[in-house]
């Protein structure tokens, strides 16, 4: 027998590696448009529900939790004011309290499980500043209009979108787990994307200095940086980074791409 056609052990682990990824990678995708489904139906209401709204007295809080089924709408203004408008069963049993200075959404996780996806329910929430959005829940995040603030951290481990109109920062830091895509415009000092989850995570509206991009997810990761890009890329997806950078500092270890945009 021909030594060549004799795969090495190493040969032979590395085929493992990337079909075992393969498999992963068309799970994961599978989830996500199930998922996605689901939840853009969120906004459609239904004819049989009774809709209302709820104004929600709170303090004032830098953070927002939210574990419930809902969307999102976030905007910066000069008071601080939560109201709710949907189906009223779904706002009877919403649980909003700002405990240590973070805004916290909850719902009964019976409410939860028996969600209808032609429910609707959007939660409306204005505060003067923000530093960190965490959304475990189910539902999109929008934030409207402009958002001026020193330090963002937006770390999604729910299901759903996050997108915004703008966003003004000196830092912002994007943490990726769950399943929806992450679309964001604005600018900032100092960007760091941490992807692991499902879905995409587009920052290329979003002009950057410096890009700090550690990619181990499915989704896909584009970003915008004038001096400096570090990636990090050992996940499925590409990594596309625009800006003409003068520093590149990149590490490939997945099955995605890492290459220069347009």
């Amino acid at each position: 027998m021909n030594l060549s056609q004799i795969e090495s052990p190493l040969t032979t682990y590395n085929l493992l590696i990337t079909r075992n990824k393969q498999i992963i990678m068309k799970t994961k995708i599978i989830v996500f448009f199930t998922v996605m489904a689901a939840v853009m139906c969120l906004s459609t209401a239904c004819a049989q529900s009774r809709i209302t709204s709820k104004n929600f007295p709170v303090r004032a809080f830098l953070a927002i939790e939210s574990n419930s089924v809902g969307n999102l709408h976030i905007r910066q203004g000069s008071d601080t004011q939560v109201r709710a408008e949907g189906d009223d069963e779904m706002i009877k049993k919403l649980d909003i309290r700002v405990e240590q200075g973070t805004l916290v959404i909850d719902m009964e996780k019976t409410i939860v499980k028996k969600w209808k996806r032609n429910t609707k329910l959007d939660i409306y929430i204005t505060t003067p500043s923000l530093s960190k959005l965490e959304q475990d829940g189910v539902g999109n995040v929008v934030f409207t209009g402009t958002v001026n603030v020193p330090k963002l951290e937006i770390s999604s481990d729910g299901v759903g979108n996050i997108s915004s109109d703008e966003l003004i920062c000196d830092d912002l830091i994007i943490e990726s787990d769950g399943v929806g895509n992450i679309q964001l415009a604005g600018k900032t000092q100092i960007l760091s994307v941490y992807s692991d989850g499902v879905g995409n995570v587009n920052t290329e509206n979003l002009i950057a200095a410096k890009a700090k991009i550690i990619s181990n997810g499915v989704g896909n990761v584009r970003c915008y940086a004038t001096e400096e890009v570090d990636i990090s890329a050992g996940g499925v997806g590409n990594v596309t980074y625009f800006g003409n950078p003068a520093s590149k500092y990149i590490r490939k270890g997945g099955i995605g791409k890492v290459k220069a945009g347009d």
